[in-house]
């Protein structure tokens, strides 16, 4: 199948924090549609799917009531965020009029639906993330917990610019290419659309579109080896979230991964101490789309901080984590992999891409 390119993009420079070469957290101002609520400084999340609101902005002053730009959908919702924990509870609303300041003038968002918390967390969350359902769920309002799974229920901004298309031949393709080269050292860099030229460099591993995952699609499949120290080497198929979210790593084993037919079984690794990890994937063509490994030999949480200081992707803390979400092993590598990596989602053509810095 041939390639559909764009010939339209807008950028974003988003707030970036870096450290001797390392990126930490992005972030974006979004613009509000009430004069009285003016931008309001969101963290961008690879790792999870959709705005997440403090209610109390969407209420007009003085009243329980939303603003005429604020339909609710008589759905509420509870995430839980890991390795946080914060668990933001409320309402979900599709919102309209939002947008993104960008480098030549705002950048408008379609109609989404977003999570409106009641505030009992201070979460301002922009998720733009794909494949990976947060703990969460949602129901009716009146309806008491268990409630159905929540992996469709938000809407993924970044996907949601007004004008996107998958259509060919649209000028302005769905996709999103993010970066953490800095201009000036507190900005990274995230364009929306693609064209040929933006593209130049990448190298992409397919993805599997979903209408029942988050965003549309599944996460990709990748080759996982884990050394424990003093033991042999684990190797598998693992599904890769790249999370600008965090900077610790989940890591799990499972086999057999992807499952065949029935559950895969946890291979435990008790301690991943002086433990090493290598990821691998290759394109279509067998040339490498991603290639990095590090040594855990330093594991803290504490920002900034490289668990293997000859490698800037390495994690600050290696966790263990749960199955894929089709079931096998699984690799959610944190923000610090972006310290090699540009990283472009390019939904048009079902599709993720990696190029090195």
């Amino acid at each position: 199948m041939a390639i559909q390119y764009g010939i339209r993009t807008l950028t974003l420079q988003p707030e970036l924090q870096v450290q001797n070469g390392v990126p930490t957290l992005f972030y974006a101002h979004v613009n509000f549609p009430a004069p009285g609520i003016g931008a309001k400084l969101f963290n961008i999340d690879t790792g999870s799917v959709g705005f997440v609101i403090p209610k109390s902005l969407l209420l007009q002053p003085g009243t329980t009531s939303y603003y005429p730009w604020v339909e609710p959908t008589g759905q509420t919702m509870t995430l839980i965020y890991k390795p946080s924990n914060v668990s933001p509870t409320g309402e979900i609303v599709t919102v309209h009029g939002l947008s993104l300041q960008g480098v030549d003038g705002p950048i408008p968002i379609g109609p989404v639906k977003v999570l409106a918390h009641d505030e009992t967390t201070h979460t301002f969350m922009m998720g733009v993330g794909f494949g990976l359902e947060a703990i969460s769920h949602y129901g009716p309002v009146d309806q008491p917990k268990p409630w159905t799974s929540a992996a469709t229920a938000l809407d993924n901004p970044f996907l949601s610019i007004e004008g996107m298309s998958r259509d060919p031949g649209a000028p302005f393709q769905a996709a999103y290419a993010m970066s953490a080269a800095t201009f000036g050292g507190t900005t990274g860099k995230v364009v929306f659309g693609q064209t040929e030229e933006l593209l130049e460099g990448f190298r992409f591993l397919s993805i599997t579109p979903d209408p029942a995952s988050p965003a549309g699609f599944q996460l990709p499949w990748v080759d996982l080896t884990v050394t424990p120290a003093g033991g042999a080497p684990m190797q598998t198929r693992a599904q890769l979230l790249m999370d600008a979210g965090i900077e610790n790593m989940f890591l799990s084993v499972f086999q057999p991964s992807p499952p065949q037919g029935g559950p895969a079984t946890q291979v435990p690794v008790a301690d991943w101490t002086n433990a090493e990890v290598r990821i691998r994937a290759v394109d279509a063509a067998g040339l490498p789309v991603i290639d990095y490994a590090f040594i855990n030999r330093d594991p803290q949480k504490v920002q900034f901080h490289l668990t293997d200081t000859n490698q800037p992707a390495s994690p600050n803390e290696v966790l263990n984590g749960g199955p894929s979400p089709q079931g096998g092993s699984f690799i959610n590598t944190g923000v610090h992999l972006l310290a090699l990596y540009d990283y472009v989602l390019d939904a048009a053509n079902n599709r993720l891409g990696f190029r090195v810095r």
